[in-house]
């Protein structure tokens, strides 16, 4: 037997039920505010900017050097994959242990480096995240640094230069905690309404009238009223009977 369910009776399930679907949208706020605060560490972030020189245009020039800025613009994507690839990321970490007693593995650095570009422009940055604004900046400095020396080695990368190394931010840029506060809220209603849904559609019992004639197909013979304690104590004859009402 298919069992639909209309709009109104949608609405008239969760409000009953409507104080369950707020708790857990309580507790999965709190939660998510518990966790963020705790559990997760902060995050900070720092970039080193780098610049690609182009080629200067005249006025008779024509196409062909369009297509060369174009060409130039196009490294970068070749600059990115440097910056991640496994040589240079061995020399990044080798000095980080040397100099600066960071052990960081390859694995690590390239997880938390990124590398940024604008649209159509010839700069870009080697971002880092990391759990300390010192180790962020660190890091970034160390990259770019080791990416100009190994550019060098390369004719076609060697138009590259640092516009402006990496700073201390001691300003964490995560956790987000008005976002995942939003999620947890989000997550704590969506599973109060499933509950809601779950526990309406396994409840076998009939309800109403509706039900019993809609659903189970069967005629309604009447009605019985229910009376209160209060109401039978002025029938006395029901209390001698001891009918159950």
């Amino acid at each position: 037997m298919e069992q639909t369910i209309s709009i109104e009776e949608l609405i008239k399930i969760i409000k009953n039920r409507w104080l369950l679907i707020l708790s857990l949208g309580i507790i999965g706020c709190g939660i998510a505010a518990l966790v963020t605060q705790f559990l997760m560490d902060e995050k900070y972030s720092s970039s080193a900017q780098m610049i690609a020189d182009l080629p200067e245009l005249s006025k008779d020039q024509d196409d062909t050097d369009l297509e060369d800025v174009n060409f130039n613009l196009q490294m970068i994507n070749t600059y990115k994959d440097i910056i991640s690839s496994e040589k240079l990321l061995e020399e990044v970490r080798l000095e980080l242990k040397q100099s600066y007693g960071i052990n960081k593995s390859i694995e690590s650095i390239r997880s938390q480096s990124e590398v940024v570009q604008n649209t159509n422009s010839q700069m870009f940055a080697i971002k880092v995240t990391a759990n300390s604004p010192e180790e962020a900046q660190t890091i970034a400095n160390v990259q770019s640094k080791e990416f100009i020396e190994t550019s060098q080695a390369v004719p076609a990368i060697n138009n590259v230069s640092i516009f402006s190394e990496a700073t201390l931010k001691k300003a964490p840029v995560g956790p987000n905690l008005k976002l995942n506060i939003l999620i947890g809220t989000m997550l704590g209603l969506l599973m109060g309404l499933g509950i809601t849904f779950l526990l309406e559609f396994m409840d076998k019992t009939a309800s109403s009238v509706d039900f019993i004639e809609d659903q189970l197909n069967l005629p309604n013979l009447g009605s019985v009223y229910q009376m209160t304690e209060e109401q039978a104590t002025y029938n006395p004859y029901l209390l001698e009977k001891k009918i159950v009402v």
